[in-house]
Order: structure tokens, then sequence, then C-alpha cells
């Protein structure tokens, strides 16, 4: 028959006293986990659960974290300790939202293409593309022209007028560097810095694999 097995944590009693055994009354034991302060509130989630620090084994022996609740009588202590909940639920909840003002900030701050306006020229991401396309190019090499913004979306048309407009996502747009060329090919900037050329591959086997199946190859062939 199984025997079940006995945690760490009582490891040290079997281990002291062997051939004793060992009455204990596991409806009394008080899990001691999550004690540990939390990043974001600042309390430990035991704390914000029973509105004190919990005691283990080890502070009853040291002598350690002992508090005079005693001498209070019951109206008194349930007085604090509803007092104590409250002001770490408020604390909690303020420490909390500046750190979710924090990470919004921060995740302002990385947002992909933000400054984009109307009458800007664009590229759209290339997504015609089926298949493997790991080599392929991330940008249409067709410039667009913003014609209306909205919050999470933008509407495009080709740059010449050639086409019909298109309603992207913003991630799928790219703000095109070199306004002045596209507006007058004469006009040519003194800078090369602010120039944003798409990546483009002169390979001869650019988009195309040696063994699209995955077929198994001998090595005595080669």
């Amino acid at each position: 028959m199984p025997q079940p097995a006995i945690r760490p944590a009582m490891g040290h009693l079997i281990a002291s006293r062997p051939l004793q055994i060992l009455a204990i009354d596991f409806t009394v034991l008080e899990p001691a986990h999550g004690k540990e302060n939390n990043s974001t509130t600042g309390y430990s989630p035991y704390y914000l659960l029973f509105g004190r620090s919990p005691k283990l084994p080890i502070d009853f022996l040291l002598g350690t974290n002992q508090t005079d609740e005693t001498d209070q009588s019951l109206d008194e202590w349930i007085i604090a300790h509803q007092n104590r909940l409250r002001y770490a639920y408020e604390k909690a909840g303020e420490q909390t939202k500046d750190r979710a003002e924090y990470r919004k900030n921060k995740h302002d701050e990385q947002r992909f293409n933000p400054e984009i306006c109307v009458s800007d020229k664009v590229y759209i991401r290339n997504r015609g593309v089926h298949g493997r396309n790991k080599i392929q190019d991330t940008w249409s090499s067709t410039v667009y022209r913003v014609v209306r913004l909205s919050e999470n979306t933008v509407t495009v048309e080709p740059n010449d007028g050639a086409g019909v407009s298109r309603t992207l996502n913003r991630r799928d747009v790219i703000k095109c560097n070199i306004q002045q060329s596209v507006d007058d090919n004469s006009s040519e900037s003194d800078s090369s810095d602010d120039m944003f050329i798409p990546r483009r591959t002169t390979r001869a086997t650019a988009g195309k694999h040696t063994n699209p199946n995955r077929l198994p190859n001998s090595i005595f062939s080669k």
C-alpha cells in the first residue's frame, strides 16, 4: 500500500524523533504562502487577506513578531483590524494606479509609428506574399498617401492616384521619410540620413526554397 509523502517542512520532526508518533492536528494549520510583498501593491497577499503578517513556527520559537493584541478587548481589536485593512487597501489601490500609469507611459513611448498625419507619404506592409516569406520584403515599394486618420486605422490611397483607397491598421503602415522626393523628383535632399529605403535583396534565389516540401536528401547525392 503506498504511503503518503511527508512534506519537507515536517522532515525535521521525523528526523529528530523517528521512533515517536507525532500527534499533529492538521485542521488548525494555516498556510503561510504569499507572504512576500508584491511589487505593484507594496503589500503581501497574506496581509491584504487577513490584515496581518503571517506567524510562522520559527517566530514563536525565537520570540519575534510578537504584538500586544492580547491586551485589547474584542471591540478594540475589530476597530484596529478594520483600520489596518482600510489603510492597506487605500495604499495598495494608489500604488496600483501609479504602476498602471507608469506601464502605460512606457508602452506609449514604444508605440509603433505614432506620428502620422494626413497627406503624409507612407509604405504599407506587404501582405500579398503567401507561404514561407521570412526573406521577403516587409514593406511594399508602392508609395501611398494618407487621406484620413482615426484612432486605430488609417485610410490611404496610391500617391499617383492610380488605384483605390484602402483602410489599414496603424501597425500596417510606416512613414515614408522621402516626402519631398516623392512630390517633386527634381528637388533632392542634402542629407541622406532622413532617407528611408525599404530593404531589397538582389539574390536570384530570393523567396525560393531549395526543398519546399522538406523531403529527405541523401548526403551521397551532393
